[in-house]
This record gives structure tokens, sequence and C-alpha cells, in this order.
């Protein structure tokens, strides 16, 4: 589910510091100044161009033609986790993630040549919810259980490092920046998770089994991580390359 609050956000490290115009339309004029590429304090404009952006993407930005980060709609998040003392199949659907807008970027650091983008970021998102529907059937321990109903989870403090590599291809005789990997890391702070009727029809055990999910929150996180990851870089890759496809790379990031 965090990996939905991360895919929104980082598409909006170009759109950040391009300046210029898009498809022939003016680009509004609270968009900051582009980030030349070739500017010895390159790295600290695209941080303060990100950080300065985020809250007014909140609601979209039909220039781009980019949905609102509050909140971020994630259709299915499947999850299969073995590892004791848990062992279960869940499916997440209909959920909402908040928080993306209040992300706080830590630091940017990019080498940016003619044909060539290798960049990184690191965030801090101090506080993001999703809420949802699950199904969900296993067992925790010997203790087998089935279940379905609304869900929510409250992640705080995650940190999140995200890597790109891309380079240049032409088309109709501009250059753009073709993002061929984008590898995400990240650490959470905590996690706590709600569920409702999570063992059908026993409200008493699913208090129980709830407490336990978030009693081992952490060892949960890292054993779910191998089965999102592939998923993860996915949808990151595909939503910014959303926007570096549609942008000339001379506008995203200039030569001064």
């Amino acid at each position: 589910m965090k990996s939905a609050v991360l895919v929104a956000v980082l598409a909006l490290v170009a759109s950040a510091t391009a300046a210029a115009t898009k498809g022939g339309v003016r680009l509004p004029e609270y968009f900051p100044t582009a980030c030349a590429r070739n500017a010895p304090d390159l790295n600290e404009c695209i941080r303060k161009n990100m950080q300065f952006v985020m809250p007014l993407f909140a609601k979209g930005e039909k220039l781009f033609d980019m949905e609102p980060i509050e909140p971020i709609a994630v259709s299915d998040v499947r999850v299969q986790l073995r590892r004791e003392p848990f062992d279960f199949h869940a499916v997440a659907r209909n959920s909402k993630v908040y928080g993306a807008s209040s992300v706080v970027v830590r630091a940017a650091s990019a080498q940016l040549t003619d044909s060539s983008l290798d960049m990184a970021l690191d965030i801090h998102i101090p506080t993001m919810f999703i809420e949802g529907d699950f199904k969900i059937e296993g067992k925790i321990g010997s203790f087998p259980f089935a279940g379905r109903g609304p869900w929510n989870v409250t992640i705080t403090d995650l940190e999140a490092n995200w890597h790109l590599m891309g380079e240049t291809v032409d088309k109709e005789g501009e250059k753009y920046m073709q993002i061929k990997r984008f590898i995400p890391t990240y650490r959470v702070g905590g996690m706590k998770a709600n569920a409702e009727n999570l063992v059908e029809g026993a409200p008493e055990l699913t208090n129980l089994a709830m407490n336990l999910i978030n009693q081992y929150w952490e060892p949960v996180l890292t054993a779910m991580m191998p089965a999102t990851r592939n998923e993860l870089e996915r949808h990151l890759k595909r939503m910014a390359s959303s926007v570096f496809d549609s942008v000339p790379y001379k506008q995203l990031f200039p030569v001064a």
C-alpha cells in the first residue's frame, strides 16, 4: 500500500523543474524557474523546486493530466505473506492514500548530461493514512482465519530514496529522457493497522489478530517487501515516464 504513495510523488520532480511550455500551453506563473542541468547549484535547485510544488499539486494539475495526490486512488494490492507466525493471502481494494502532499524533500543528487540522467532523491513523509476494503484468508500460528471488510493503516516517519536512471531518445526532432531504471528503497518508523471483521463473525478474535499484527508490524513489513518491490518499481517508473515522455529534455533541464 505504501508503494502507492511513493508512485505519485516522484512524477512531480520533472514537472517541478519545468518552466517552459508543454503541448503549446504556457505553464502557470507560479511554477518555479527550471533548473539548468549544468548549474553549480543543480541539486539544491531540484530539491527546492520539488518542495515548492508539492502542496500545489494536492488537487492535481490539468496541464500535465496529473491526477490529485490527495488522495491517491489504488485499485488492487495483493499480498502473500509466509513468515512465522503469519501465513496468509490478502487483497486490498478501492484504497485511498493520504499524506503525499506533506512530503519533505531532504536532499537531491543529480548527474545530468546531454544524453543521460542519474538522479537520487531523499524524502520524508511524516504521516500517511490509507483506507479501503480487504479480503484475507490464512492463519496466525496454528489458528486459521478468514474475513473481509473495511481497513485502515497509519504509517509514520517514512524515509525514502528514489534512484532514477535514463537515456535520451529522439522523437520528432526533439530529445526526450527515457527512464530505464527506477530503484526505490524506504524505511518506516512506525505502522498501526485497524480492520473490521478480520476474523469473520468473531470481533474478539479480530481484535486479537490485529494486536498481533501491530505488535509484529516490522517483521510483517519486511516480509512483505519482496512481494511488492517489483510492483513498486513498475508503478514508479511508469509515473515518472509519463512526464519525461511528454516534455522535451531541454525544457525540463535546459543548459544555462
